[in-house]
């Protein structure tokens, strides 16, 4: 629909235009070319900047739309760029554009929303202007799969994450700010990741809140992040391998090569050092079942009631946090840890209490260094300690009570009692 409009004058006002059941294409080939950047003109033959100056001085166009509609449109997306390539629908995409507008200073009000071949949905709503290019947009997806996106994070772990996720944020950008998020959160149900086919990492919920991050400050800070209902089962085999440094993770393999002789770069970092604080980091409620078959006599470890929560995380202040630590350890023994601690300084200063530890379980360790036999006892200890960097290497000191009950420790070659008590 047209309203009074200029053509000659190029002033062209629209009631409304409308698309309806619109296809777009969508690829990027294995070099990483764009099907759309196919489209740019050879070299040589570009509009002149003078003809394009000229032109903007003889008359600018004036156009204003007061909507602007998408329905029932589709986007056909395939990326063979990544190992592996990725492709997916996005189906039932709605736009809505209101008082669009080229004139500077005008404000868009944004509205669109889609649903992948996944079933994943993906809403955004605000405002935008053109002149200059400006936004405030608040982003929702609900029900993404990261086990669908594979390919862009295979470098980095192999297999595919397991779970679903929700996050939502506040999302503003001008040229001062380039790019500010508020408000954000997200929520992953059933996260997962594979060691090999039988060990595994899961957690049952993964909860952040109170997410922003500012791209010209260079900080972020998090009001909360919790984990929940975790799950971890690794080994380490006859070689000395531990499952969770598998193949499935080439990251690791990258960190531990030695890095190739090169002239290191220059610093060109320029504004703010990256910053950060978390108010609260939580681990809840979580088990962990280790084997360790690297001893003649294989050793079982199981952890479970694992709970792990630090306060006012943040860097690049060395400044000590608090944190709190408690866990069950083989059913029976307790450990329990309360102090403070600076991630960025790597120290901490801590008060433990350790009750009923079963030291049998460590026997063959011991066997392993000499011709002993641990057969019983339990290990009690109440403890103040703090660790901190040296010049040379971590300075640990400590002071307290430590006890061992039960004890019984026999010759393994001629099975006569050494200690008892």
């Amino acid at each position: 629909n047209i309203a009074e409009s200029r053509p000659l004058e190029q002033d062209i006002h629209l009631t409304s235009l409308g698309i309806y059941n619109l296809e777009v294409n969508v690829s990027r080939d294995r070099n990483g070319v764009w099907n759309h950047a196919r489209l740019k003109m050879p070299p040589g033959e570009e509009v002149q900047p003078d003809r394009v100056q000229d032109a903007s001085e003889a008359s600018k166009l004036r156009l204003a739309v007061d909507h602007f509609l998408v329905r029932d449109g589709v986007v056909f997306f395939r990326d063979d760029f990544p190992a592996g390539g990725f492709s997916t629908t996005a189906r039932e995409i709605t736009v809505d554009l209101k008082n669009f507008s080229l004139e500077p200073g005008d404000d868009i009000s944004v509205a669109a929303a889609l649903q992948t071949d996944h079933q994943e949905q993906v809403s955004v709503d605000g405002s935008m202007g053109l002149t200059p290019l400006s936004f405030a947009l608040t982003v929702q997806a609900q029900e993404l799969l990261p086990a669908a996106y594979a390919a862009y994070y295979s470098q980095a772990y192999k297999g595919p994450l397991g779970g679903t996720i929700n996050p939502r944020a506040d999302i503003d950008g001008t040229p001062e700010q380039p790019l500010l998020v508020k408000e954000g959160s997200l929520a992953w149900q059933n996260a997962s990741l594979a060691f090999n086919d039988k060990e595994n990492m899961t957690i049952g919920q993964i909860d952040v809140a109170g997410l922003w991050f500012s791209l010209a400050e260079n900080r972020l800070e998090i009001d909360s992040t919790t984990y929940s209902d975790g799950s971890m089962n690794f080994s380490r085999d006859r070689q000395g391998r531990w499952s969770f440094l598998s193949h499935n993770f080439p990251i690791l393999t990258k960190l531990t090569e030695a890095p190739a002789e090169k002239p290191v770069p220059a610093n060109e970092r320029t504004g703010p050092e990256f910053s950060y604080r978390i108010g609260e980091l939580a681990i809840i409620d979580w088990r962990f079942d280790v084997h360790d078959r690297l001893p003649a006599s294989p050793v079982h470890l199981q952890a479970s009631e694992f709970n792990l929560s630090f306060e006012n995380l943040a860097a690049p202040e060395k400044v000590e946090r608090p944190f709190k630590f408690s866990t069950l350890f083989d059913r029976r023994g307790t450990i329990a840890l309360e102090g403070t601690a600076s991630l960025a300084a790597q120290s901490v200063r801590f008060d433990a209490n350790i009750g009923r530890i079963p030291l049998k379980l460590f026997a063959p360790y011991v066997a392993e260094r000499a011709n002993l036999e641990l057969r019983d006892g339990t290990f009690d200890a109440r403890l103040k300690a703090a660790v901190k960097p040296g010049p040379d290497r971590f300075e640990v000191a400590f002071s307290g009570d430590l006890g061992i009950s039960r004890f019984h420790l026999l010759d393994s070659i001629y099975r006569e009692d050494l200690l008892k008590w």
